[in-house]
């Protein structure tokens, strides 16, 4: 942050209240604020918050090369392209309900892999030799309480 632009953390904060006060003829209250103001900055802008959520967790979408493809037969397809998404992969097409997770996400590029929702190992056996692709199951270790769990966060 500071390597940016030069500035303490301090010094923003300050500064961004001074701005605050003077041009929104509000008052600053550190102690008990009504609204908490975030900042992040990023290539020499300032990006003005008032509320924070979590995210999925994982890497950044988009930082893995290539694309993985998903066909959506079943909801464990959808938590299987949601956990690929956690690690940075875009999955193509994008389901409706990972839309809010694949902010800025571009589909285009090279399919590198595939993606199931499968569970069962002698099923997945049958898929990795039926496709070209290579195949992830990141739904095959998991409990179906787990499943479950992951279902109820993504829909």
């Amino acid at each position: 942050l500071s390597k940016e632009i030069k500035l303490s953390t301090q010094r923003i904060n300050e500064e961004l209240g001074d701005f605050i006060r003077k041009n929104a003829k509000a008052k600053v209250h550190l102690d008990n604020p009504q609204v908490t103001l975030g900042v992040e900055i990023y290539e020499g802008k300032a990006y003005l918050f008032t509320e924070t959520f979590s995210g999925p967790g994982g890497l950044p979408l988009g930082s893995a090369d290539g694309l993985v493809e998903c066909d959506y037969n079943t909801d464990n397809d959808v938590i299987a392209a949601w956990m690929i998404m956690k690690r940075g992969a875009v999955v193509t097409p994008i389901h409706k309900k990972l839309q809010k997770w694949a902010y800025g996400a571009s589909e285009e590029g090279e399919v590198l892999a595939k993606v199931s929702g499968e569970t069962d190992s002698k099923e997945f056996v049958k898929l990795q030799k039926k496709e070209k692709l290579p195949v992830f199951v990141p739904l095959i270790g998991l409990s179906d309480k787990e499943i479950k769990e992951l279902k109820r966060k993504i829909f």
